[in-house]
């Protein structure tokens, strides 16, 4: 069961101006059942 507002790092990047990187690493920290299932 997907959250519907689950942070994905495009979106994060989009947002914030951030880096892949740094989208990447708040995505593993904020939920990290996710951060297995995404590409690096």
């Amino acid at each position: 069961m997907r959250r519907q507002n689950a942070p994905t790092p495009l979106r994060l990047m989009r947002l914030f101006g951030i880096t892949e990187q740094t989208a990447m690493r708040y995505v593993s920290t904020a939920c990290p059942e996710r951060a297995a299932k995404l590409p690096r």
